[in-house]
Parts: structure tokens; C-alpha cells; sequence
């Protein structure tokens, strides 16, 4: 064999064998790593103005997420007699997560569906009830420690008066272990 065919030769095995030792984790391994669980704190979400969530891992494709969230108004310029209206939430959701199939790390599609019970008030009022009906379009990347979260809200009032505005954006900040 001459010098040059011995060269190509090596660099033909070399090339396909790199491919196998250089390849991105397959989306099982990267969800058989992704950790388990979350808690996060989210602004604007399905949980009012703040919340705090537990997200847990079901399977390798969906979660189950509750949490507990505040809403309250500030009447910075009082005009009249108008007392701050106040609301408490506890959404519980479903999400399904779908991983990008070239992603070094877990960035994820994610869709959820679910509901949120709780109560809004005026100030020295009577609590009212509200449920609704909640769904959630967004973007998930979890590294080993943490995870991130940026989505689009929907609340479908069915029993009372849902606080807030119908469409708002939510973002995600917490640890994943």
C-alpha cells in the first residue's frame, strides 16, 4: 500500500469514527438526564403578579406543575375612596415538553394545560371565589441547576372573575434537581 492511500485510508476511519465519539446526546439521553424536579419563581404567569411553583417530572414528556401566587393592586394616586383590590392563586397545570432535537443543552416546546383556583377581594370586603381555566405556550431550557422559563398565558374564567388581564407574558427563574 502506498503512502498515500495508507493516509487516506486512516482518515477515512478517523472521520467515521469521530462522528461517534463527538455526537450530541440523543433527546432520551438528554431527557434521562434532565433533572426531576423545579421550583421556581415566575412573574406574570398563570399564578398572578408572583408565584411560586413545583414543577415535577412525569415522564419524558410531560410535568405536573402547582404553585401558589399573589396579585394586588396599588393605588399609588388615590382618587376618591378606591381601596387596593387583592386576589390569591393556586394554578395546577400539565405541560407537555418537547426537546429541540439539535440542542447541546434541555431547551424545550412547551404546552400546558390546567386549572387555577382561588379567592379575590377588595379591601375589608367579602372574599369571592374564582376558577379558570388555564393554558400556556412557551420556551424551557433546564441545566443542571436551573431552570428557565418563558411563556404566554391564557386564563378562561368559569366561576367568578379572574384578576388580571387574559393574555400575559410569564417569566420562569429556579433550581431543577
Amino acid at each position: 500500500m502506498t503512502r498515500s492511500a495508507h493516509v487516506l485510508a486512516c482518515s477515512i476511519v478517523c472521520l467515521l469514527s469521530g462522528g461517534t465519539l463527538f455526537a450530541q446526546p440523543s433527546d432520551t439521553e438528554r431527557l434521562s438526564r434532565a433533572p426531576n424536579q423545579a421550583v421556581y419563581a415566575e412573574i406574570l404567569g398563570n399564578g398572578g403578579l408572583a408565584s411560586v411553583n413545583l414543577d415535577r417530572k412525569l415522564n419524558s414528556s410531560f410535568t405536573v406543575r402547582i404553585g401558589y401566587g399573589v396579585w394586588q393592586t396599588f393605588r399609588s394616586i388615590p382618587v376618591g375612596d378606591q381601596p387596593n383590590d387583592y386576589a390569591v392563586f393556586r394554578p395546577v397545570m400539565l405541560t407537555f415538553v418537547r426537546p429541540f432535537p439539535t440542542a447541546a443543552y434541555y431547551h424545550a416546546f412547551e404546552a400546558g394545560v390546567g386549572g387555577v383556583f382561588g379567592e379575590r377581594w377588595t379591601e375589608g370586603g367579602p372574599h369571592e371565589p374564582f376558577r379558570s381555566v388555564a393554558a400556556s405556550v412557551g420556551y424551557r431550557l433546564v441545566d443542571r441547576f436551573m431552570i428557565l422559563r418563558l411563556a404566554i398565558t391564557r386564563a378562561f374564567p368559569i366561576v367568578g372573575d379572574h384578576p388580571g388581564r387574559p393574555f400575559r407574558p410569564a417569566a420562569s427563574f429556579g433550581l431543577a434537581f
